[in-house]
């Protein structure tokens, strides 16, 4: 990254508010960008001097967390990691069912496809296993992981935040 697109990134402008700021057309700042033009010696010496400015602000140090407040965010930190587990749990459980039911539903399929041996009994108690593991499949499917999933990731960016807060 260039010396302007960063000043830009830390002032939190776009290169055309940039260039308007600096007095000079977008399409001129973009060629400089790209190294097909060269910025006068104005505009950079502006430039560094904006970035010398940014570099001596400091940001201010946080303040430290009164007693309660403290407390509040260990306990909802220890509420969020708990519900972190258990979803975790979930997970797996929901992945090792969702593989049982498939694999049951392709065992069925073979079977079906054994096809006149099988007696007319046997051939309608398969079929309605078949349609029973569907649903639990449907039911139980990677619609239901992904959900969990998303709120696996949820969770995860909750204890994240709540560890920052506490440090």
């Amino acid at each position: 990254m260039n010396l302007i697109e960063e000043l830009a990134k830390q002032m939190g402008l776009s290169i055309a508010q940039l260039s308007s700021y600096l007095g000079i057309s977008k399409s001129f700042l973009s060629m400089s960008l790209q190294g097909k033009r060269n910025l006068p010696a104005r505009h950079f010496k502006a430039l560094v001097a904006i970035q010398q400015q940014l570099n001596s602000i400091e940001t201010p140090a946080r303040p430290a967390l009164q007693p309660e407040e403290a407390k509040r965010l260990r306990k909802r930190l220890h509420r969020a990691e708990y519900q972190y587990f258990a979803t975790q749990r979930k997970l797996q459980q929901q992945e090792v069912r969702f593989a049982q039911l498939y694999r049951l539903q392709q065992w069925i399929l073979l079977e079906l496809q054994r096809g006149p041996d099988l007696p007319q009994r046997q051939r309608l108690w398969l079929e309605l296993q078949q349609l029973a593991v569907q649903q639990r499949l449907h039911l139980h499917g990677a619609g239901a992981i992904a959900d969990t999933k998303a709120r696996l990731e949820a969770l995860r960016s909750l204890v994240a935040g709540l560890n920052a807060a506490l440090e």
